[in-house]
């Protein structure tokens, strides 16, 4: 409901809503999409999902981490272990689009092994 809350604002979603669309993602094979959730002490700290196959990539969204729990690195150590994970399943690269003005999600990135390939203005 968070993550919901925080990237849909304009949305108001229900906790059923919200509970369906997680069931529909559950559904996916995992050589298509699926959810790495990272956890310290049985506690939700970061979700990074994956998607949007190609033949030979794969893509990290969404990256999302609650506000309480930012700042410990979580985004950027859950984002690694799913790049880890990716090759591992047949695609030579993963892609991620950030928001060019964040430096926070920059950094992170960067310091997990993104390089920028484009800036769309």
């Amino acid at each position: 409901m968070a993550f919901t809350r925080e990237v849909t604002p304009w949305e108001a979603a229900s906790p059923k809503a919200v509970e369906a669309a997680i069931q529909r993602i559950l559904q996916v094979p995992q050589d298509i999409a699926g959810r790495f959730v990272w956890q310290v002490d049985g506690q939700p700290v970061c979700l990074v999902g994956y998607g949007s196959p190609t033949p030979h990539s794969m893509r990290i969204a969404p990256v999302y981490t609650p506000p309480q729990h930012r700042r410990h690195g979580y985004a950027g150590a859950c984002t690694a272990e799913a790049c880890r994970y990716i090759p591992d399943s047949s695609k030579s690269f993963v892609t991620l689009f950030v928001d060019a003005a964040n430096p926070t999600s920059n950094h992170v990135y960067q310091a997990v092994g993104f390089e920028r390939s484009a800036t769309r203005s």
